[in-house]
């Protein structure tokens, strides 16, 4: 309420309506007349009731700037002078100077209130437009996008069709060129976009690397997008540098996707990031995208619950040596049964898990369960290896050589008995980073192994240079390997190349005998899927390797 009031104050100082200019004259000649009649009736201009003629005075320069505050003084001046007493009583009249005097006065108040108003109104103004749009561009920002979006879908019920740009190279080019080089380019991006659009399109910067627009003619729309998706992509030239920027589109429509502004930015923005994630040039928002977002968002804001309250737990599958038909190791697989929704496949959180630093503290609870539950195997008789899963975002965490050394010496495990997963695109992502990685995990013991081996595009020339123990050919190659020729082929080769770099050789997803027979055939040593064992907690795995102690059954 309070705030409301002050706006409409500010609002009535900046531009003061015709009606608050009109009040303003009358209460200015009113208070003039009054102030001239006061002193007169007090005893004349020697007294103290002369000092309040400057109330007009101040009124009229706030009002009307610096000439009504002059032009008042001067008024104010001749009312009291020429024709004002200075004692009524004796009937002494004011000398010349002095009241020619006090006029100069009165016009030097007039002006400088007049100045300072003046100079006040402008700031106040800057600042309204500084609240609406961004001081770099001149483009609206994000309040006042919003406000004449608000008013023009809520208001009048217009159709629109609102398009969110996401710039997607904008931080690469700023840490190559520097924060002053990305200000001109991307002024120079808002005026190109500026100037593809037609001017009754509000366009806006509504975050650094972020604009959005918003067209009420789906036609037109349809007609300038190839032309403003083609123009934007164009170079820039900077300080003599050819620029190349990349830009992904999103948009989302009123009423179709929403019914507030807020609702529609949300979902054009959600499109936008869709466009980036799958390199896109454009995609139109969808519910899919849209709940599949909030499903993940809430699903990482769960994680920290699901650590303290024990929703997590480790099952274990077992893996197969094919040369001695014996179970050799197991790997770790984490589990998440929640009190209300269930059970939560991994695939489901483990992905938006790995983009945080949530996945830091799940590997770490997973390392401590894993050889937790190894030593208690250890100690009803049963040497079983076991594999841990690493994700990108672990492997440049720097206490995870220190939380394996902490755990495995808690235990009393030996470092040769854990084996460390690590998926094949983490490890071409950051090359040198890995090799150096991996040979500290292997000078301190540890097995390493290259997961989903053959998905991520792998450099032979690096993978001789890798200290790994192992690779693990991905599920992809092995399921439906019986009669899938290409495929035996793909994994034949595999395991050639593992013997002739002298690395143990993992089939992942082996879910038939079949299957089980040709791998043995071809020189395999191990076996992991449905075929071999279904993933189980800790304990019912101890029980089934006690019941199949020589060969596990399918």
């Amino acid at each position: 309420m309070l705030s409301s009031i002050l706006k409409r104050l500010r609002d009535a100082f900046c531009s003061p309506p015709k009606a608050t200019k009109t009040l303003a004259i009358v209460l200015v000649l009113l208070t003039l007349l009054g102030s001239a009649w006061l002193v007169h009736v007090t005893g004349g201009a020697q007294f103290a009731t002369l000092h309040l003629v400057y109330l007009p005075i101040i009124l009229a320069a706030l009002v009307f700037g610096t000439g009504g505050g002059i032009v008042t003084g001067v008024v104010a001046g001749l009312l009291l002078g020429p024709y004002m007493l200075l004692d009524t009583a004796s009937g002494e009249m004011q000398q010349l100077a002095n009241w020619l005097l006090r006029m100069v006065f009165f016009c030097m108040v007039g002006g400088v209130v007049g100045v300072g108003a003046g100079t006040l109104r402008r700031q106040l103004k800057m600042l309204d437009w500084l609240n609406e749009h961004d001081a770099g561009t001149g483009l609206l920002n994000s309040t006042g996008f919003a406000r004449t979006q608000r008013q023009a879908i809520e208001r009048d019920g217009a159709q629109v069709l609102l398009i969110v740009v996401q710039i997607k190279n904008l931080l690469d080019i700023q840490n190559t060129f520097g924060a002053l080089f990305s200000e001109k380019l991307l002024k120079l991006i808002c005026e190109r976009g500026r100037e593809l659009v037609p001017a009754d399109v509000p366009i806006a910067l509504i975050q650094r690397d972020r604009l959005a627009l918003a067209f009420d003619n789906r036609t037109e729309t349809r007609q300038l997008r190839s032309e403003i998706e083609a123009r934007v992509r164009s170079p820039y030239q900077i300080d003599g540098v050819s620029v190349h920027v990349d830009f992904a589109f999103g948009a989302a429509e009123f009423p179709q996707h929403a019914r507030t502004f807020e609702e529609m930015f949300q979902k054009a923005s959600i499109a936008a990031h869709t466009a980036v994630t799958r390199h896109l040039p454009f995609h139109t928002y969808d519910s899919a995208a849209d709940s599949t977002s909030r499903e993940n968002l809430e699903l990482l804001g769960m994680i920290p619950a699901a650590l303290a309250n024990n929703e997590f737990a480790v099952w274990h599958q077992a893996k197969l040596a094919l040369a001695t038909g014996r179970i050799s190791s197991t790997e770790a697989l984490l589990r998440w049964v929640h009190p209300q929704r269930g059970f939560i496949p991994p695939g489901t959180f483990i992905p938006r898990a790995e983009e945080s630093t949530l996945i830091d503290d799940i590997t770490r609870w997973v390392i401590g369960t894993a050889l937790a539950d190894k030593a208690a195997s250890t100690a009803r008789g049963h040497s079983l290896q076991v594999a841990i899963n690493l994700s990108v975002r672990n492997l440049h965490q720097r206490s995870l050589l220190d939380t394996l050394h902490e755990t495995v010496t808690r235990h009393r495990i030996d470092p040769q008995e854990v084996e460390l997963e690590i998926a094949e695109s983490a490890v071409m992502g950051d090359i040198e980073y890995c090799v150096t990685l991996i040979e500290r995990l292997r000078e301190r013991g540890y097995r390493v192994s290259i997961d989903d081996f053959g998905t991520g595009h792998s450099s032979l020339a690096y993978l001789k240079k890798l200290p790994v123990n192992a690779l693990k050919i991905d599920q992809a190659f092995i399921r439906g390997l019986t009669h899938d020729a290409s495929g035996q082929k793909i994994v034949r080769t595999i395991l050639d190349l593992a013997r002739s770099l002298h690395l143990e050789s993992v089939a992942e997803g082996v879910e038939d005998q079949k299957t089980l027979a040709l791998l043995r055939e071809w020189g395999c040593d191990y076996a992991q899927g449905f075929a071999v064992h279904r993933p189980s907690p800790h304990d019912q795995l101890v029980a089934w390797i006690e019941r199949n102690s020589v060969t596990p059954a399918a």
